[in-house]
């Protein structure tokens, strides 16, 4: 986290503390930021799979309709199981940074309570 402290001779209650929440909203703006790529990614990953396995079971003969339905079928839920379990621990990932980045907030608040 990158903060900018006043220059000599500014008061230094006031800047230091606007300084420690730009440096705060910024970086969350950041995660926010990554967690929406992210999410994306793992969107476009898994509508890719299921594109494939859809491909695979295009034109089937008359007898192995039935198999086939059943077969996609499982492979569907099965893809739509992994991304729901990829956006689970992609949210744990980006709620794991967010409480970091309120932790070093809080800890440099202190520190600089404590340097006034």
């Amino acid at each position: 986290m990158h903060i900018q402290t006043p220059q000599h001779g500014a008061p230094a209650g006031q800047p230091v503390r606007e300084s420690l929440y730009n440096a705060f909203d910024s970086n969350m703006k950041k995660i926010d930021r990554q967690a929406i790529s992210q999410e994306s990614k793992i969107n476009k990953r898994y509508d890719a799979k299921r594109a494939r396995a859809e491909s695979k079971y295009k034109n089937p003969g008359v007898f192995d309709i039935c198999i086939l339905t059943r077969n996609l079928t499982s492979k569907m839920e099965k893809i739509e199981q992994a991304r729901e379990r990829a956006l689970q621990k992609h949210q744990h990932k980006i709620k794991m940074k967010r409480l970091a980045q309120e932790e070093i907030l809080s800890s440099l608040a202190h520190s600089w309570l404590y340097r006034l």
